[in-house]
């Protein structure tokens, strides 16, 4: 019950705020809660419990706030904004392209919304429907380099597209800067392979907006080696969990550095009836640090992982994690959930490289993908680490390499369905038919069925990639 009255509801409210600022967010929360129980039409009261609720993956809670907020506070923008995010973040794809829809209505001059939608519409599949809200956002915001590279992620190019030139033109113009114009020429650089260009050409704009981005977000190759050890180490001092899993909870990890075939893999266990795919859920490397510090005890790792998990989806038991870093957690994965299955997917790093140098990541993210010598040594730190795993706790993943994988597709299928624990079924090999959820960059792959067509596509430009290919040859890595 709240301990203040209605006429001191202004005061609370700016107590709750500098708690939130100062980050003690469950404190804020409760007080928030004590005002919307004393006036429950207090919109900012119903919005900041969705905003908290949001950013700790309590999204039932974040929603049916927002949903207050939005009813005592109709056409309040920042409400709706939040709310569109917390039913994207839910994969409520048709209810959120709903809820910017209402934000586009809103503000009708603002690309933002068409944007969201050309997104959206991409994680469903529909590709043709993603090109045109993001055309729709160029109408608005045109010369925008980053707005030119999605259009790219779903347009199909042919030679002569006149899109081409356009973006020939922009780039020639030098009104383009900064993140823009690392958007731009990685767009060129994806509409020119497709329309069959010279790779001189496409390698020109590839390495310039690698280098635009490279500038602003560096790499350090010696603070990732002390991250990696200081990880390792703490890892080491981590108790065991003697608890097992909990009966209904059978979380299924999958994992390695990007472009790897992480998102194949998921999709095929992720169309088994007995698999709800969750993607990169982002809420177990979390909860390991937590334990890691004492934070949370070994025995608590189960049931706080479930708790989290089940707060960002709906799942019966088995649910996917895609999430890129696991392999930095094997070790602690083992001891904290001994038997879970986990898959750490290999890729020729030749092939595996490029791909990641072709790719933008979100700002700061990956920095290591915008040099070459830098995705070499990156490499050479993962490889470290799961052989470092594969000593220290045997037995407890399970490594794929996907050039097999894709050679003998139902085989590799077989073998992970086996290794998760579940029984055979053939709806693992429709995997390109689900209509599910996809968040990540393979998000067009995965609605098509195997192919082979990415091997060996590094071939045409193994000159421009010797220095990234001397660094892996001096690492011992370069395949035979």
């Amino acid at each position: 019950m709240p301990t203040f009255r209605i006429e001191d509801i202004p005061a609370v409210y700016r107590q709750a705020r500098q708690l939130q600022a100062a980050g003690r967010l469950t404190e804020a929360c409760a007080l928030y809660e004590d005002i919307v129980e004393l006036r429950p039409q207090t919109a900012e009261a119903h919005y900041e419990i969705g905003r908290i609720t949001h950013r700790t993956g309590d999204l039932g809670t974040a929603l049916r706030a927002l949903d207050l907020a939005r009813k005592h506070r109709p056409g309040e923008l920042a409400v709706l904004k939040e709310r569109a995010e917390v039913l994207s973040d839910c994969g409520r794809i048709e209810a959120a392209i709903a809820a910017q829809r209402e934000l586009q209505a809103l503000a009708p001059g603002n690309p933002a919304p068409h944007v969201e939608i050309g997104l959206l519409e991409q994680r469903a599949g529909r590709r043709d429907r993603a090109e045109a809200a993001f055309a729709a956002a160029q109408r608005l915001r045109p010369g925008d380099g980053e707005l030119y590279r999605l259009r790219m992620t779903a347009h199909r190019t042919r030679p002569g597209d006149p899109l081409i030139d356009e973006m020939r033109r922009l780039h020639a113009s030098g009104t383009t800067s900064g993140p823009s114009r690392a958007s731009l020429c990685f767009a060129l650089a994806r509409a020119l392979e497709q329309s069959g260009a010279e790779p001189g050409e496409i390698w020109t704009y590839l390495d310039e907006g690698n280098a635009l981005i490279r500038v602003r977000h560096p790499y350090d190759p010696a603070a990732r080696e002390a991250e990696d050890a200081a990880l390792i180490a703490a890892t080491e001092r981590l108790p065991s969990a003697q608890a097992r899993l909990p009966e209904g909870f059978r979380p299924i990890f999958i994992t390695g550095l990007p472009r790897a075939g992480t998102t194949l893999v998921e999709q095929m266990l992720a169309s088994h009836p007995e698999v709800t795919g969750g993607g990169e859920m982002a809420v177990t490397g979390a909860r390991i640090r937590q334990a890691i510090s004492g934070a949370l005890a070994p025995e608590a790792f189960a049931p706080a992982l479930e708790s989290a998990m089940r707060g960002k989806l709906a799942f019966t038991r088995h649910v996917t994690d895609k999430s890129l870093q696991a392999y930095r957690h094997i070790g602690a994965l083992a001891r904290l959930l001994p038997g879970a299955p986990l898959f750490v997917l290999h890729r020729d790093p030749r092939d595996q490289l490029f791909s990641i140098y072709r790719q933008v990541f979100r700002a700061g993210r990956h920095r290591y993908a915008y040099g070459l010598t830098d995705l070499a040594h990156a490499y050479a730190c993962y490889r470290r680490m799961v052989a470092h795993w594969r000593e220290a706790a045997p037995g407890s993943f399970v490594e794929l390499d996907y050039e097999a994988l894709v050679a003998a597709p139902e085989a590799g299928a077989r073998q992970v369905v086996a290794a998760a624990g579940l029984a055979w079924d053939p709806a693992v090999m429709e995997f390109h038919k689900s209509t599910r959820d996809v968040r990540t960059l393979s998000a067009a792959q995965v609605r098509e069925p195997v192919h082979d067509r990415s091997i060996g596509a590094w071939k045409p430009y193994a000159t421009q990639l010797a220095p990234m290919l001397e660094a892996l040859k001096a690492e011992g890595l370069l395949p035979d």
